[in-house]
């Protein structure tokens, strides 16, 4: 999941990723209703945001997280694809 802000999402994304804004009023719901068993990665424009988001997922009950380390900005870094809206 991209937990960064919509407008962030819109300037691009990685292929796949569902845009859940970690300071949005349905944030909290939205991941406690993930399956517990599936594997999540997340990640955010640095990594603050997402390392959080993985606190909260595994506080959920969520068995296997994964933080992309860095967010977007390491992997525009390593010029790895970014999908665009």
């Amino acid at each position: 999941i991209d937990v960064r802000t919509p407008e962030e999402y819109g300037e691009g994304y990685i292929e796949g990723a569902t845009n859940l804004n970690y300071f949005g009023s349905d944030f909290e719901e939205a991941i406690s209703s993930f399956e517990k068993a599936k594997p999540v990665f997340v990640y955010c424009a640095s990594g603050g945001r997402s390392e959080a988001a993985c606190e909260d997922l595994v506080k959920t009950g969520v068995k296997m997280v994964y933080n992309l380390s860095g967010g977007m900005e390491a992997w525009r870094t390593q010029k790895l694809p970014v999908t665009q809206p």
